[in-house]
């Protein structure tokens, strides 16, 4: 009886700590908010917003009649045009390696906002080798080494991982195929991958040059091997259709690695701050 009276008492202070707070937060004036991601595959797009109040629960604000213009460092400068949904493009016009862009945002009733930056050149990629496989605490992954060359400068680097599907689907007679791409998931004990948690798997990794700047060097991951056979071990039926995988390695800003890394933190704290 005592054990039983002592275990309904912690439960009851438990529970009677519990209290939602809030906290009183001055409401200040409403910020052009300006995210866009540049590269040589795309024509320029940008998505302009506003901030909102932290306790407001409304949709967030698109913005389609702001002024948005790219200018290189040339002085030569590009308007994009408004698409609806707060995004803005180019027609025809896409960024070039090497070159910097300032871009500004204006509108009548916000602060007008600015920022630069400069587009990296790409990675050169000598070699990749993914035929060794490993066998972890019973399981077949396959090991990719991707050998590359870095620049003298600092370098920040994001590697993906995609897999290649066909897929069917049948409405009454008729059969549709398709081709998806899908996130092939790895890990990495390499020394320059940071904050990764080896039992975890990942469909990007971020990292830069710190440890081997200058020079050839090779990076290894493990994925599953049933991205590679379309098999799950011990089964003969193809049961993901995979006909290709792509390692898509790019060389990034500053920002956006600082932003991948918060990013990747946030996924792996499982989204809480």
């Amino acid at each position: 009886m005592k054990k039983i009276y002592l275990f309904s008492t912690i439960v009851f202070i438990l529970f009677s700590c519990t209290k939602e707070v809030v906290i009183p937060i001055d409401q200040s004036k409403a910020k052009l908010v300006v995210n866009g991601l540049f590269n040589t595959d795309s024509l320029w797009k940008i998505e302009v917003s506003a901030s909102r109040y932290i306790y407001d629960t409304t949709s967030l604000p698109l913005i389609n009649d702001a002024n948005v213009t790219i200018t290189d460092q040339d002085n030569n400068s590009l308007q994009l045009t408004n698409q609806g949904q707060g995004i803005y493009t180019s027609n025809i016009e896409k960024p070039e390696i090497g070159n910097s862009y300032f871009i500004s945002v204006s509108h009548p009733d916000y602060d007008n906002v600015s920022s630069s930056n400069q587009l990296p050149s790409a990675v050169n990629i000598t070699n990749i080798d993914w035929q060794e496989q490993i066998l972890i605490d019973g399981e077949l992954k396959r090991k990719v080494k991707i050998t590359f060359i870095d620049s003298p400068d600092p370098d920040y680097y994001v590697l993906r991982l995609q897999a290649h599907v066909w897929t069917v689907e049948d409405e009454g007679n008729n059969s549709d195929t398709s081709r998806e791409i899908i996130p092939v998931y790895f890990s990495s004990q390499n020394a320059a991958v940071e904050n990764q948690n080896d039992n975890d798997f990942y469909s990007s990794t971020n990292f830069t040059d710190a440890l081997f700047n200058d020079g050839e060097y090779t990076i290894d991951i493990l994925a599953d091997e049933f991205y590679f056979t379309g098999k799950e071990e011990d089964s003969e039926e193809d049961i993901f259709g995979i006909d290709s995988i792509s390692i898509v390695m790019s060389k990034v800003s500053q920002e956006y690695y600082y932003y991948e890394s918060s990013y990747q933190s946030f996924t792996s704290s499982r989204y809480s701050f």
